[in-house]
């Protein structure tokens, strides 16, 4: 892949994270079972805590894939050229 490529990969990934964390802050307060309750309760839920673990590793891992997959393809280039 070229450098150009890696660039766009990652700048989806960063833009899907950054929704996945609006959505993540806003859905549990307008959520039916958890509308009246104080902020504390509402994001110290364990399911709530649960979303926000899971997909900060998720987005990490697909960040991380793509620089990957980018050092992997110039090593290889480079093993081909030399």
């Amino acid at each position: 892949m070229s450098r150009s490529t890696v660039i766009f990969f990652q700048s989806i990934v960063v833009l899907m994270g950054v929704m996945a964390i609006y959505i993540l802050i806003q859905y549990p307060l307008i959520e039916g079972r958890m509308q009246n309750l104080d902020l504390l309760s509402i994001y110290l839920n364990p399911l709530v805590l649960y979303g926000y673990a899971s997909s900060s590793a998720f987005f990490v891992g697909l960040y991380h894939v793509s620089i990957c997959s980018y050092i992997f393809n110039k090593i290889n280039c480079l093993r081909q050229t030399g």
